[in-house]
């Protein structure tokens, strides 16, 4: 993960930003702030100092009125990005653009994003449309999937440590139990988990990534390890869907008991 607003800026400046960019941030308010910013680097009509902000490109994004500049949001109905807005993306992506060279799609609360909506972004974020940019605004970038993680670029913008995120440190704590095998201890730290989809969500993103990135899988079991993996990543996707909450914690704590904790 890039660590730095001033690399972002950096590589908007010089035209190399990524097709796909996510951006982390605890305040909405400040990651659209900097995506407009980005933006407005790449298509202002100043070459000399962008963004100028009294081009009329500057101007039209400022006001939220740029044709080629399309914002995604929740819905009101059920706080939600649905499929449906991101079938709209595909389709409207791959119509040139009105104003200038290049398309943007913001898509706010990202990470709020269905599960069908996420792995309907998935195809176009493999086969772009040429000059056409997609930027994700997060609060945690681990609620979403990892396969439109690995396609996109992330940025860390202005966020609270990770050490202050309760998610995170609850995700430490059950991989400190499991790689000790304390079987006991594991069940107590999931009784501490809250009746929160997206916070279950997190700490199963987060415990995948510190699996995945030990030294002590080496002493493993590879294929236990594999199938606690998948486990777990089958456990992410349930939470989307309409299966009880208390019954995936359950099953989540089986997997991670069952595959890798009683191998350490």
């Amino acid at each position: 993960m890039q660590s730095s607003e001033k690399l972002l800026y950096n590589l908007a400046f010089s035209k190399n930003i990524s097709h796909a960019s996510i951006f982390e941030c605890s305040d909405s308010h400040t990651s659209l702030k900097i995506a407009k910013d980005i933006v407005k680097i790449l298509i202002c009509n100043n070459k000399q100092n962008r963004p100028c902000n009294v081009c009329s490109n500057c101007i039209k994004i400022n006001k939220d009125s740029h044709a080629d500049v399309k914002f995604i949001g929740l819905s009101e109905a059920d706080n939600s990005i649905k499929v449906d807005d991101i079938r709209f993306i595909r389709s409207d992506c791959f119509i040139a653009s009105n104003e200038g060279s290049c398309k943007f799609y913001i898509i706010k609360n990202a990470d709020y994003m269905t599960i069908q909506a996420q792995n309907a972004l998935i195809k176009v974020l493999e086969e772009p449309p040429k000059n056409v940019y997609f930027i994700l605004l997060c609060k945690y970038s681990t609620n979403l999937l990892e396969t439109i993680r690995s396609r996109s670029q992330i940025f860390s913008i202005g966020c609270e440590d990770n050490s202050e995120n309760e998610e995170f440190i609850l995700s430490k704590d059950i991989l400190g139990s499991v790689f000790g095998g304390d079987e006991i201890e594991l069940l107590k730290l999931f009784s501490k988990i809250p009746n929160n989809r997206k916070f279950l969500k997190s700490v199963i993103e987060n415990v995948i990534s510190g699996l995945l990135n030990s030294e002590k899988i080496k002493n493993m079991d590879l294929y236990k390890f594999t199938v606690g993996i998948n486990g777990l990543k089958n456990m992410a996707e349930l939470i989307d869907k309409n299966i009880n909450f208390n019954l995936i914690v359950t099953m989540t704590y089986a997997v991670l008991r069952r595959n890798i904790c009683v191998e350490f």
